[in-house]
């Protein structure tokens, strides 16, 4: 009888694990490197092509590499690097995708401190640059998400900045190449401006996480886009878990969830903690430990994609541990929900 009580008590621990959500990284150097050991890489996910920017040492390039995701078992792809360069040498911007095409936005040619204005469009299909409307104002450090297929929001830094950062968001209509500027009670909130921090969005509701701002940040925020992109309402929500703030750590949103990787630490160390926040229920849901690699200055590096049988691939190429690494790491995330 005890023997059947243990297998009872074996069998409902094995079910309810496996209807937990996990996140698990995959060994270092499972997957193949980047081309060059960088940090500032941006990166972002088109159909099934990973694009990462890769700026070695953290200066100025054009390079372009791209990766083929396998699914589900994303294994055994390599990286293809300069089919597709940048039409000019930059570093600190933000690269995201908006109705399949690929917008590098702001950052300079000399270095991640200095800001830029000018925005730039890939066509994949094509394999074709062209140069968009520069932004209203030159930017690095910043963050950028896109709201469907016809709006780009783009907010925080620039790099320059210390206790006193912008609050405009700034707003892209793809359509007819024009920008706009929400300000007051439609930007960010006192308190809320940062540069190199983390960002997501999730159908209406886009997060802000960490950063810096005269110190390592430990807040969070949730802007709730109205009707139109000149509305979004802010709230500050419960700061990220962990004792210390976090400075230049990476983030995306997918599936309902938003996932706050690594980080420089405030009082020294580099982060290798995956923070879960569920849109539906405005928690931070879990905090996974283990990516092989902790690391920083990845604000703009880090995109997902979603996977067969509910899971989700986290993609990290590069960042920094007291130099760059050419490093790519991958999680996967279950969420049978």
């Amino acid at each position: 009888m005890k023997k059947l009580s243990a297998l009872v008590l074996l069998f409902i621990s094995v079910f309810v694990y496996a209807q937990t959500d996990t996140l698990i990284w995959s060994p270092s150097a499972t997957f193949p490197d980047i081309s060059t050991a960088g940090q500032y890489n941006e990166s972002v996910v088109v159909g099934d092509t990973l694009y990462a920017h890769i700026t070695a040492a953290g200066g100025a390039s054009t390079t372009i590499d791209k990766y083929v995701i396998n699914d589900p078992l994303l294994g055994g792809g390599t990286w293809i690097t300069g089919e597709t360069p940048l039409p000019t040498a930059l570093v600190g911007g933000f690269m995201v995708e908006c109705g399949g095409m690929i917008y590098y936005i702001g950052g300079s040619g000399t270095g991640v401190t200095t800001a830029g204005d000018a925005v730039y469009c890939y066509d994949p299909s094509t394999g074709v640059w062209t140069t968009k409307a520069s932004m209203p104002t030159p930017l690095s450090g910043h963050g950028a998400v896109a709201w469907g297929d016809s709006v780009i929001f783009v907010m925080g830094g620039p790099w320059s900045t210390s206790t006193t950062t912008n609050l405009e968001v700034y707003y892209y209509r793809v359509g007819s190449d024009t920008w706009g500027t929400n300000t007051g009670t439609s930007g960010l909130p006192s308190g809320a401006g940062r540069r190199a921090f983390a960002i997501g969005i999730d159908g209406n509701s886009i997060i802000i996480a960490g950063g810096y701002a005269g110190q390592y940040i430990h807040s969070a925020y949730v802007g709730t886009i109205g009707t139109d992109a000149t509305d979004i309402t802010w709230a500050q929500i419960n700061d990220f878990p962990g004792a210390v703030g976090l400075s230049r750590p990476g983030g995306t949103a997918i599936d309902g969830n938003f996932f706050l990787v690594g980080g420089e630490k405030d009082g020294g160390g580099y982060g290798d903690t995956t923070h879960v926040y569920n849109f539906a229920s405005g928690t931070w849901l879990y905090s996974f430990p283990g990516k092989p690699t902790g690391v920083s200055n990845i604000f703009n590096s880090v995109s997902a994609k979603m996977l067969a049988n509910d899971t989700v691939a986290i993609f990290v190429p590069g960042g920094y541990n007291g130099a760059g690494i050419a490093g790519f790491e991958v999680a996967k995330f279950y969420d049978p929900n």
